[in-house]
């Protein structure tokens, strides 16, 4: 199970400070963001400026399992521009961004909508051979509910548009069995998986309600890790994971620089590996070993 860690809260350093930190981590990769005020942005030499990055972070000790993109859109020049160079680079796993959701709009005719943009972005994904996820994200998005997510993905071929699973988004969307139910209905189709973990804490005025969520070290806060990596085991999940250290802003319960930010994500996978299954087992055979 490759581990990345997300660039959007490191992008404080230039790019090759940033892989040469993150390699120096532990990391076996990164999840670089191309996109609008990530380290490849849309623009003139797109495609010279993405493999320049490309090859910076694998000259670093690097790989690049995944990409985070701004696309929602086959009209979107950068939908075919980013798909096409991230297979000339060798780089199959693609993020998209997110499609709104107006609660005055059905659900159903936002989810129409969304299926209509991927339908596009499906055949240039399939012309470029490459994998278009989507990233399940709590709040006002369309890819807020498994439910959402299954109707996207019907009848889509799952090597050209997978699942990317937000463990934390979805406890954030049901806290008491609905993350679970979202991970078994998902889990089959899992490509990807985002690592955060998070908290409900009370507030003194009512911003979002009486409480508010922030983004804490993992493991210490309300997400099943334990539950939610046994179902994904038993589904057979083996894919690149991304460590998102969302620890700057005000959805963060500290914060961070760019430095501690890593600091903290090494933590967090630390914490993470805990909770695979087949990690477990071998420190419970261990410590049981010198308990005998």
């Amino acid at each position: 199970m490759e581990v990345a860690v997300f660039a959007k809260h490191l992008q404080a350093w230039p790019l090759e400070e940033c892989a040469d930190r993150v390699r120096a981590a532990g990391f076996d990769g990164l999840d670089l963001t191309v996109r609008p005020g990530g380290y490849v942005e849309p623009g003139d030499g797109f495609d010279r400026r993405f493999a320049a990055t490309v090859k910076s972070v694998r000259a670093a000790g690097l790989s690049v399992p995944l990409i985070t993109t701004g696309i929602t859109s086959a009209l979107d020049p950068a939908a075919p521009a980013t798909m096409h160079t991230a297979a000339d680079l060798g780089i199959k796993e693609l993020k998209l961004h997110y499609w709104p959701w107006d609660a005055k709009t059905p659900l159903s005719d936002a989810i129409d909508d969304a299926n209509r943009e991927l339908d596009g972005l499906e055949a240039i994904a399939m012309k470029a051979g490459v994998r278009i996820n989507l990233h399940n994200h709590s709040g006002d998005f369309v890819t807020h509910s498994a439910a959402a997510m299954t109707q996207l993905l019907h009848d889509r071929d799952p090597d050209v548009v997978g699942a990317y699973l937000d463990p934390a988004h979805f406890t954030l969307e049901g806290g008491l069995a609905g993350w679970r139910s979202s991970v078994h209905v998902l889990a089959g189709r899992a490509t990807l998986l985002a690592v955060k973990d998070f908290r409900w804490i009370d507030v003194n005025g009512p911003a979002d309600g009486p409480q508010e969520r922030r983004w804490v070290p993992v493991g210490t806060g309300n997400v099943p890790f334990t539950e939610v990596m046994k179902i994904l085991d038993a589904a057979g999940f083996d894919g690149p994971v991304s460590i998102h250290a969302e620890y700057q802003g005000r959805w963060s319960w500290r914060e961070l620089d760019a430095a501690a930010v890593l600091a903290q994500a090494v933590a967090d996978r630390a914490a993470f590996h805990a909770y695979i299954p087949r990690v477990a087992e071998i420190a419970l055979t261990a410590r049981d070993a010198k308990i005998e």
